[in-house]
C-alpha cells in the first residue's frame, strides 16, 4: 500500500537530481559535466521527467535553455527538498555532530599562510574536522558539502567569490645575489608571469638557462639560497622580504597580475562555518 502511494505521480530521485543540476546551471552541458554523463543523457532525462509530469520545464532556444514559470516554481521546491534529503542522509551516515570543512588551496598559499595560522581558527572552532587539499587544479566544489576554495580565477557563475587581494609581481632574489648575470628560477608550469613582467618593463633577462622547480616553495627556497631570480607574488611574499630571506632588486618595477579569491557554492551563502572561515582568512590576508 505504501509502495503504491509513493509511486503515484512521484518521479525518481535520479530524474529530479538531473533536473536540479540543469536548472542550477541553466545548461545541459554544465549539468552533464557535474554529473559525469553525456549532454544527450541529460536532455533525455529532462524530457522523460517532463513527459512523466505532463509539464514543460525548460524553454529551449537553440543551445540555450531557460526555466518556464512552472519549471522555476518546481525547481525552487525540488532544490530545497533534495538539500533536505542530502542533509538528513549526511547526518545519519557522517555523524552530523562533527562538522567538516574542506579547503582547496593553492599549494604555496597553503604552505606559507594557511597551515602556519590554521591553529588560530581551530582554537575558536573546536570539534571541526578540517581537510586541506593543496592543489593548483581548479577543484569542483560540491554543493552538498561545506567546502571553500582559494584560487586565482573567478570564472564560475555558480560560485560566490570574495576578493582577498590584488596580486602584483616583481623578481626577488637573495640579498647576496650577483645581478650582473642572473639566472632565473621558475615554477615549471609558469611562464606567463616572466613574459608579462619582461614585456611590461622591457627587460631582457635570458630564460634559456633557467632552473625549473615543481613547487613555489622550492622556487623561493632556491632563490633564497642564491641560485637566481624568482618571480615574486605580492603580498604573498611580504614575510620573506621582511625577514631578509629575499629582496626585491627592482622595487619600482611591479606588474599587476590578477587577484586572489576565496570561493564557495551559493548553497553555502548562509553556512555559518563557511562565513566564519571566510571572515577569518580575509582578516589573515589583510595582515599578511
Amino acid at each position: 500500500m505504501i509502495a503504491k502511494r509513493l509511486k503515484r505521480n512521484l518521479p525518481s530521485l535520479s530524474l529530479l537530481a538531473v533536473f536540479d543540476s540543469a536548472a542550477n546551471h541553466l545548461s545541459f552541458k554544465k549539468a552533464a559535466a557535474e554529473l559525469n554523463v553525456s549532454q544527450s543523457a541529460i536532455s533525455f532525462q529532462v524530457r522523460k521527467l517532463e513527459t512523466q509530469l505532463g509539464v514543460t520545464l525548460f524553454i529551449r532556444d537553440n543551445r540555450q535553455i531557460a526555466l518556464t514559470k512552472q519549471g522555476s516554481k518546481y525547481h525552487k521546491e525540488i532544490h530545497s527538498a533534495l538539500n533536505m534529503i542530502t542533509s538528513a542522509t549526511n547526518d545519519l551516515t557522517n555523524n552530523s555532530s562533527t562538522p567538516h570543512l574542506t579547503i582547496y588551496c593553492i599549494p604555496y598559499v597553503a604552505q606559507s599562510l594557511l597551515i602556519p595560522n590554521l591553529h588560530l581558527f581551530q582554537e575558536s572552532h573546536e570539534g571541526v574536522r578540517i581537510k586541506i587539499e593543496a592543489t593548483r587544479q581548479i577543484a569542483t566544489l560540491d554543493s552538498n558539502k561545506t567546502e571553500v576554495a582559494i584560487r586565482y580565477v573567478c570564472n564560475d557563475d555558480s560560485l560566490i567569490y570574495k576578493k582577498l587581494t590584488d596580486i602584483t609581481i616583481s623578481p626577488v632574489c637573495s640579498p647576496e645575489l650577483d645581478l650582473k648575470t642572473p639566472k632565473i628560477v621558475r615554477l615549471s608550469s609558469d611562464i606567463d608571469s616572466w613574459q608579462k613582467w619582461q614585456t611590461d618593463w622591457q627587460a631582457n633577462i635570458p630564460m634559456e638557462d633557467s632552473i625549473s622547480c615543481e613547487s613555489m616553495q622550492m622556487v623561493y627556497e632556491s632563490a633564497a639560497n642564491g641560485m637566481g631570480l624568482a618571480m615574486g607574488y605580492f603580498p604573498l611574499l611580504n614575510q620573506m622580504i621582511e625577514n631578509d630571506q629575499l629582496t626585491t632588486p627592482y622595487p619600482s618595477m611591479k606588474s599587476e597580475f590578477g587577484a586572489l579569491y576565496l570561493a564557495y557554492v551559493k548553497n553555502n551563502s548562509d553556512n555559518l562555518l563557511v562565513i566564519e572561515f571566510c571572515s577569518w582568512f580575509m582578516a589573515l590576508m589583510n595582515d599578511a
